[in-house]
């Protein structure tokens, strides 16, 4: 019975070990916006950073962009698209609505 119990943790904490040392291999390069932002900022940044910088700010959105049909939807909910910016994702809200949609009829179709 003890013996059982042994095999049982080793499994479980050698599993645990390779997902989470696949999880670290599998990781993509750290994001350093803030540290590139501060450089940007001190005049120490590349040319190429000062136009990405241009390219995410707030003043490049349109200020008279109006909420769409699920933005109203869902804003009970809280501010989803500031959510997914904070993310750094290029998911939008619509786009969310689309895949659940697809994935559900799909998962309807297939049951």
């Amino acid at each position: 019975m003890m013996s059982q119990l042994l095999i049982a943790l080793a499994v479980f904490g050698g599993v645990s070990a390779l997902v989470a040392a696949v999880a670290l291999l599998l990781r993509g390069p750290q994001s350093n916006r803030m540290e590139d932002r501060l450089e940007l900022l001190a005049g120490t940044g590349t040319a190429a950073a000062k136009e990405a910088l241009k390219q995410s700010s707030v003043l490049a959105q349109p200020l008279d962009k109006m909420p769409n049909v699920f933005d109203r939807l869902f804003e009970r909910f809280g501010n989803i698209n500031l959510l997914f910016e904070q993310a750094d994702t290029s998911l939008t809200l619509t786009k969310l609505v689309f895949i659940t949609a697809v994935l559900t009829l799909l998962g309807i179709l297939l049951a």
